[in-house]
């Protein structure tokens, strides 16, 4: 059960750490649900773990394309950025 936490927050840290890079770069990155996921999912297709980790990956990139939707671009371009 710590192992499995333990890789849960590490896979959560790994992920934050790719979108903030990618703001960093004034960019939208996704980050993907991890390689093992795939794999136990082939194994048992109803893995309930597995497939909330999936879930919570999808409502994690619907949150933040919808950040992304509700920025007012034309802000961007007054402040004298460059999208």
């Amino acid at each position: 059960v710590i192992a499995k936490e333990l890789t849960e927050n590490l896979h959560k840290f790994l992920a934050n750490t790719y979108v903030t890079i990618g703001h960093m770069n004034g960019k939208t990155l996704l980050p993907l649900p991890p390689d093992d996921i795939y794999s136990s999912m082939e194994k048992n297709q109803h893995d309930k773990d597995s497939v909330h980790v999936l879930e919570t990956a999808v409502v994690a990139w619907t949150r933040q394309i919808k950040d992304v939707l509700r920025l007012d671009p034309e802000t961007v371009l007054k402040s004298g950025s460059h999208p």
